[in-house]
Order: structure tokens, then sequence, then C-alpha cells
């Protein structure tokens, strides 16, 4: 055999053949799907630019429509604030000087009214401080009066005093008279009752002498009866006497008082009238400074309205300009805006033509949405496994779970786009760590329905907790010999 390189077998050149014609025709495909993507990308940059355009036009021409409307209103207000000004102080004057005839008639009138008020009540006033010195000095009469009428009820309060002692006195002495005369009969009638048993011892002899005594006892006792009877109801009669004149006595005693008593509330009345009178005049006199006080705060709220309406006059002024210079601030924003749009358009535009993709970040609501969408738990970790399209991704989410294709709860396994949407999948064994892993099938990306530079925000990436990169050599060894 003769010495030289070794040629392959014609079956590996056939296989290198066929994996050379499909890399080749993956990269026609992938070309073709990028050129139409940018196609489609311009088209929708074109269409957001031109509504752009148009919302621009629109919006300046609502700004100049704006602005010239408010330019006629700001001439027409105006116009008219000329005319309210020139109408509104002729008005004011003419209001004015009516009001001040109308003030100085109704104040001389009143003033009048209040000089015959002050004279009447001057009058009244000197009638009644001659009225209440009659009255304070009939008051005083009565004081007098009343001390006297007091000094003769307390002598006469002495005098019922001295006779109730007199009284008690005697009442004392009766009693003690009659205690005399019981003690008198008792000693009497045990006399008798010694006697009567030796009456007893001598009845015999002694009888006709004993009834001649018993006789003499019974006369000598209704003597006794009849005298204490009499000195009794002597007794009753004068104590009645007595009983009747310190009635009389008290009862006039009484009428004094209860006349002093009416006399004194007669003169508590005239003080209290007096006191109500100095009390209305001195009402009287708070309410005409009232009523001066409430004509000088008319005048002077008068004099605030008069400011208060040439302040809202300046102050329509001032919102006009506001409003004009408002009006030029959001024509100026919304052509700045246009130019920076229009800037964008053309830098988006370069870059497009240069192949270089826009930077996209994803928004608040966008990533709340990712979450929801994958049913994120802060308390566990996420792994999001992705790749190019057809590179084992399931398969390998399918090892990590130590399940096989063909057992319940796997992942589909296919060549090529198997996986349309994000798919989450729990780890189903029970021992620690794998309870806390969620494993999540992210859909390849290069295709028709997945663009490649649009895979990450697209498929809500920037959630996750880890991201685990599948990469096939064999399928990207023509893209990397590129």
């Amino acid at each position: 055999m003769t010495g030289g390189p070794c040629e392959p077998p014609d079956h590996e050149n056939q296989t290198l053949q066929e994996i050379q014609r499909r890399l080749e025709e993956q990269e026609r495909l992938n070309t073709l799907q990028e050129v139409q993507l940018r196609l489609r990308e311009q088209e929708r940059l074109n269409r957001e630019a031109e509504a752009r355009l148009n919302e621009i036009e629109r919006l300046n021409r609502e700004v100049e429509a704006k602005r010239k409307e408010d330019e006629e209103k700001r001439k027409e207000v105006e116009r008219l604030n000329r005319e309210v000004e020139a109408r509104r102080k002729e008005d004011e004057k003419r209001k004015e000087v009516e009001r001040l005839n109308r003030e100085v008639e109704a104040r001389r009138k009143e003033d009048e009214k209040k000089r015959k008020e002050v004279e009447r009540l001057h009058r009244e006033v000197e009638a009644r401080r001659k009225e209440d010195e009659e009255k304070r000095k009939e008051v005083e009469r009565l004081h007098r009066e009343v001390e006297a009428r007091r000094k003769e009820d307390e002598e006469k309060r002495k005098e019922v005093e001295r006779l109730n002692r007199e009284v008690e006195a005697r009442r004392k002495e009766d009693k003690e008279r009659r205690k005399q005369d019981e003690e008198r009969r008792q000693k009497e009638d045990e006399g008798r009752r010694k006697r009567d048993e030796e009456e007893k011892v001598r009845h015999q002899r002694e009888e006709k002498k004993r009834r001649k005594e018993e006789a003499e006892a019974k006369r000598r006792r209704e003597e006794e009866e009849t005298r204490r009877r009499k000195e009794e109801e002597e007794e009753a009669r004068r104590k009645a006497v007595q009983e009747a004149r310190m009635l009389a006595t008290l009862k006039n005693l009484e009428e004094q008082a209860n006349d002093a008593r009416r006399r004194e509330t007669e003169a508590i009345e005239a003080r209290k009238r007096e006191e109500q009178f100095r009390k209305d005049m001195q009402e009287r006199q708070r309410q005409s400074d009232e009523e001066r006080a409430a004509f000088q705060r008319q005048l002077e709220e008068q004099a605030i309205e008069a400011k208060r309406r040439e302040e809202e006059v300046a102050e329509a002024k001032l919102r006009e300009e506001w409003s004009r210079r408002e009006a030029e601030e959001q024509r100026r924003q919304a052509e700045e805006e246009r130019i920076e749009f229009e800037h964008r358009l053309e830098e988006s535009e370069e870059k497009l033509s240069k192949g270089i993709r826009p930077v996209v970040w994803p928004t608040k609501e966008e990533v709340a949405a990712a979450k929801a969408k994958v049913q994120y738990d802060p308390e566990r970790l996420h792994f999001a496994v992705c790749g190019s399209s057809g590179s084992g991704k399931s398969s390998l989410i399918n090892s990590f779970r130590g399940l096989k294709k063909s057992d319940l709860g796997a992942a589909d396994v296919g060549n090529v786009e198997t996986t349309l949407e994000v798919t989450r999948y729990a780890d189903p064994r029970t021992e620690l760590p794998y309870p806390r892993f969620v494993w999540c099938d992210i859909p390849g990306a290069g295709t028709l329905k997945i663009p490649a530079w649009q895979y990450f925000n697209e498929q809500g990436l920037f959630i996750f907790d880890f991201i685990v990169l599948v990469y096939d050599l064999v399928r990207d060894h023509h893209a990397f010999c590129c």
C-alpha cells in the first residue's frame, strides 16, 4: 500500500454533507426569520412614529386653536372688564352719593331721636332719682320703726319670759303644795288606819264615839276636798287668763314682726327696682355703643369689599396671563417631545440598520404580571431552564426532578418547539431541600413564534432566582464556526 493521508469513508462524507446542508438550511431560515422580524419591527416603529407625529400635529393644532381662542377671550374679557369697570365706577359713585345722603339724613333723624330719647331718659332718671330718694327716706324711716318695734318686741319677749318663769314657779309651788296635801292625807289615812285598829280592839266599848269621830272625819275630808277643788278651779281659771294674755301678746308680736318683714320686703323691692333701672340705662348705653361700632364696621366692610373687587380684577388678569403662559409652555413641551421622538426614531432606525437591538427595561406592571404567570413564591427558589429551540430543556428538567419522560407529571419532550408557554414544575421529592425547588420550562428562542432578541423580556426571565442555559454544541457548531 502506498503511503498518504487517510480518506474518510463515504458514509461519513455523506453524513457531514447532510449536517452541513441542514445547518445551511437552518441558517437560511434563521436569517429569513431575522429579516422578517426586522421588517415587522421597522413597520411597527414607522406606524408608531407616524401615529406620534399625527398626535403631535393634532396637539399643535389644538394648542394653536386654544391660543387663538384664549387670545380672543382675553381681548373680550379686557373689553368687558373695561366696560364693567367704567359702569361699576359710575354706579359706585352714584350709589355712594345716594348712600351718603341717606346716611346723613338717617343719622340726623337718628341723632334727633337719640337726643329726645336722652332728654326723656334724663327726665325719667331725675324723676326716678327723686322717687328713689323718697323711697330711701321711707325705707330709713321703716328701718327705724322696725328697729324700735324690734326693741319693743325684745322687751315684750323678756316680759313674756319673766311671766313664763313666774308661771313655772307657781306651777312648781302648786305641785309642791299638792304633794304636801297628799302627804298630809296619807299621814291622816295612816293615823286613821291605826285608830281603826285601836278601835277594833275597843270596838265594843267606843262604837258610839267612833261613829261620831268617823262622821267628823268624813265631814272634814269633804270640806278639805271641796276646798281643794275650789283651789284647783281657781288656779285653772288664773292659768287660762294668763295663757289668753300670753297668746294675745304673742299674736300682737307676730303681727308686728310680719309687718316689719313686709316693710323690709318692700324696701328690698325698691332697691331691686332701682338696680334694674340702673341696668336698663347701662343696657341702653351699651346698645348705643354697639350701634355706633356696627356702623363703623359696616363702613370698614364696604371699604374691604371695594378692595376685594379690585383684587379679583387683578387676579383675573393674572389668571389670563397664566393661561397664556401655560398654553405656550404646553406648545413648547409638545415641540420638544416631537423633536425628542424624531431623534429617538432616527437613532432606532440607525441601530436597526446596524443590527443593534433597542434596550427594553421591564416595568413594574410587567414584573407583577410575570410573577403571577409563574406563581412566584418568595419562600421557594425558582429555576428558569432556557435555551435555543430543540436543545433538550424539558429532558434536563425531568433529570433535575428525578423523573423519566414516561413518568406521570414529567415535562413533554420533543425535537422542536414542544414548549410554547412557560410551564411550572414543582419538585416531587419530599426530602429537603427539594420541596423548595420550582423548575420552569421556558420556550426555546430563535423561532418565528419566539424571536431571539425579545426572549429575555417576553419570557419574564428577570424574576427568576437562577437561570440554567442549555446549549447544544452539535447544533450550534456551524454558527460558532461562522
